[in-house]
């Protein structure tokens, strides 16, 4: 029996452009397949995806073979919030989906430009603790 564990959390600003967004995710956001993660996290997990619920709240499902004990839990938790801030989460930033920007653009006189923000994940402050999925 396979057990289902989720974390999310917020982007620090919305995307311009969901369906780009996850069709994004879809393609680079399978865990396991194109992003390496610690081999004492690895056995036992089946999958690991990425989604957005909206044009700012992220989720990640995992789904395992079995219950993980917590210590691999953890690991796996840490890799997720890895790939949030490098690896995935660094491409993600850099798509024109993730471009934002608000009337209190900033000017960048040398290149006289204005100078936007992207949407991230919010790395920084979420642990991406993962929890079980009651069935």
């Amino acid at each position: 029996m396979t057990t289902t564990y989720k974390t999310s959390g917020k982007l620090t600003h919305p995307v311009n452009d969901l369906n780009a967004a996850r069709e994004f995710l879809r393609e680079h956001g399978k865990g396991i397949h194109g992003y390496i993660y610690p081999d004492e996290a690895k056995p036992g997990v089946h999958s690991v995806t990425w989604d957005l619920l909206d044009d700012q709240t992220w989720k990640v499902v995992l789904i395992a073979d079995h219950e993980l004990p917590v210590p691999q839990l953890r690991l796996l938790s840490e890799w997720i919030s890895g790939q949030n801030s490098d690896g995935l989460g660094e491409g993600f930033e850099q798509q024109p989906f993730a471009e934002h920007w608000d009337e209190h653009e900033r000017w960048d006189e040398e290149r006289e430009e204005a100078i936007g923000t992207m949407s991230s994940f919010d790395w920084e402050t979420n642990p991406c603790t993962l929890t079980e999925v009651q069935p």
